[in-house]
């Protein structure tokens, strides 16, 4: 050998150690899924198609989603796998691979001319989707009692994909366990790609028991109670009334309210039932009702068969809307009008006796004529009596059952 030609030999050795260097290496920890990926995939290509393999080169490694995806190139067949907890993972041959799984099939040998440069369709997916079932498999059964069986466990064949574009929107954002392998086909007549890429085990959430649930349901639904809205009404007394007495209400006509019902208001639901209790006041010029502790009074009833009417229904009141004494109208009056300022003195003491009325001298006639019709006069009509005003009570309830 000239030296020119050892120069050139050496050459290439030194450029070879240095693309050897640079290439990814075996990562150790996965030496397990990796010998059992190895001897998978010659028994898969046999059993699946009498399809020679073996494998040239073989590389293990941990990345993201969108690492893997820039792994992948246009115009590659894509195929989804699923396993049985719904993770997606993807198998993604190269032109040659595909190329000889649908040459064994249909001349039953793999030509050595170059694979055409073309967009994979749904029957090459088709054609290719028996190798890489039986390949999920036996990659399962060779990894039988290994740590990692778990991660690599239930996969089957899915769907294919058309465009890369979509694999972000497919496959989850997780760490993937990628295996780039090499392989020669047909005792060399293609040289071919396959890349694998497994997404990482979903641990099982933690399952809250039923002790959790009840108190977590009970929570969620009292809270949603207490923000609901609850109306209620203030009752200040109930009247009780036959039906000749309700029918005989007429409009203008007055219903005494007794006084004592002030300091007993009742805040009733909607169910009928009493809430709580209080007592009517004013807050800032306004009817307000004061809540009160201790137990709940029942509403006065007052139970009559007619209406109760009263002489004077502002006294309910208070004092402050109460008629004033009699003697305090008196004091305004002017002098020389003859009544007098001290009304006591037209009331007779106890020691004076009033005289007897001499009834002798009254008419026979007229009294027996009076004990025919009852022992009194008849009344004279006074006609309709005028209506009072009640505006200061419009805004006071009444409730009538």
């Amino acid at each position: 050998m000239s030296s020119r030609e050892l120069l050139g030999a050496e050459r290439e050795s030194v450029i070879r150690r240095m693309l050897r260097t640079s290439e990814p290496q075996e990562d150790p920890r996965g030496s397990e899924t990796i010998r059992a990926l190895r001897s998978a995939l010659p028994k898969a290509a046999d059993s699946a198609f009498d399809l020679p393999l073996e494998v040239t080169g073989l590389v293990a490694e941990d990345v993201q989603r969108e690492p893997l995806i820039e792994k992948i190139e246009d115009g590659q067949l894509m195929l989804l796998l699923q396993a049985r907890d719904s993770r997606l993972a993807i198998a993604v041959p190269d032109a040659n691979m595909l190329a000889a799984l649908i040459e064994i099939q249909t001349m039953g040998c793999v030509s050595k001319t170059e694979s055409a440069d073309r967009k994979p369709t749904r029957t090459d997916a088709a054609l290719a989707e028996p190798f890489f079932e039986v390949l999920l498999a036996e990659f399962l059964h060779q990894l039988e009692g290994a740590e990692d069986m778990e991660r690599f466990a239930g996969f089957g064949v899915y769907r294919s994909v058309d465009e890369r574009r979509h694999l972000p929107l497919l496959l989850a954002e997780a760490e993937y366990h990628v295996f780039t392998v090499d392989v020669d086909l047909g005792q060399g007549a293609k040289q071919g790609r396959i890349l694998l890429g497994f997404p990482e085990l979903q641990l099982p959430e933690e399952q809250p028991s039923e002790e959790t649930e009840k108190a977590a349901w009970a929570d969620a639904m009292h809270k949603n109670v207490m923000q609901g809205e609850a109306v209620l009404d203030a009752q200040l007394f109930r009247l009780s009334l036959n039906v000749e007495a309700l029918e005989s209400l007429r409009v203008g006509q007055e219903l005494e309210i007794p006084r004592h019902v002030l300091t007993h208001v009742e805040l009733v639901g909607l169910d009928g039932k009493t809430a709580i209790t209080g007592k009517l006041g004013q807050s800032d010029g306004r009817r307000a009702v004061m809540i009160t502790d201790g137990e709940k009074p029942s509403l006065p009833v007052v139970d009559s068969q007619e209406p109760q009417i009263s002489d004077n229904p502002l006294s309910a009141l208070g004092a402050d809307y109460a008629p004033p004494p009699m003697t305090s109208l008196l004091a305004g009056q002017p002098e020389g009008t003859g009544v007098p300022d001290d009304l006591s003195e037209l009331s007779p003491t106890p020691e004076e006796e009033l005289p007897s009325l001499p009834m002798a001298d009254l008419p026979q006639a007229g009294l027996e004529e009076n004990e025919q019709n009852g022992g009194l006069d008849a009344l004279p009509d006074l006609g309709e009596l005028p209506p009072m005003d009640m505006s200061a009570l419009d805004d006071l309830p009444l409730t009538i059952d």
